[in-house]
């Protein structure tokens, strides 16, 4: 976050994750209908939850899209001056693993398909982020390579971490949202968020 917007929201939703244990504590207290985060239940509800709360389903995806953004801005496809053999080539890349993942989707005895045959809910909606934003890496990477931005191995390393190292505010911004909304959905259960 580059911004100062940025880094005070960051900084109040770090804060508000901090105080919301000791907030429920206090109104539960007073007898408020909150379920404390600092009693018995709170503090096994904590453990147990609070990690795979901080790493939930949008946060991956979140992940996963500013590691797909941040390959494309490294290896300059967002520039002038494009080579269009490189371009066309990363755009064939594109079209192949979005021909295999049609395929996939498609076919009748397809693993990737649910219990029941359809798409909804299947395997395949679940990991499909994840493969598009490979998809978009391995296209992002077929660019940087023909148009000799990435040469070392080294610029592959920096090639995958490039998006997250530039969202990275953003990124604990959802975080901090996704454990602070599982939090309240926990101490205010009457709310049904």
């Amino acid at each position: 976050m580059k911004n100062k917007w940025g880094h005070r929201l960051l900084a109040t939703l770090a804060l508000t994750a901090l105080l919301l244990p000791c907030l429920t504590w206090m109104l539960s207290a007073f007898g408020f209908p909150v379920r404390s985060l600092f009693d018995e239940d709170g503090w096994r509800w904590l453990f147990l939850h609070a990690t795979k709360e901080f790493f939930s389903y949008v946060v991956q995806v979140c992940l996963l899209g500013s590691m797909a953004c941040g390959s494309l801005h490294y290896v300059g496809f967002f520039s002038r001056g494009h080579s269009m053999p490189a371009v066309w080539m990363s755009f064939g890349v594109v079209l192949v693993c979005v021909a295999a993942l049609c395929f996939a989707a498609t076919s009748s005895h397809s693993p990737l398909l649910g219990v029941t045959g359809h798409l909804f809910p299947s395997p395949f909606l679940y990991g499909l982020p994840a493969a598009l934003s490979l998809t978009v890496m391995l296209a992002s990477l077929t660019y940087g390579l023909l148009t000799m931005r990435i040469r070392r191995l080294r610029d592959v390393s920096f090639f995958l971490i490039h998006g997250i190292r530039r969202y990275a505010g953003f990124l604990m911004a959802v975080m901090l949202l996704s454990f602070l909304y599982s939090c309240i959905k926990y101490s205010f259960p009457i709310s049904n968020l």
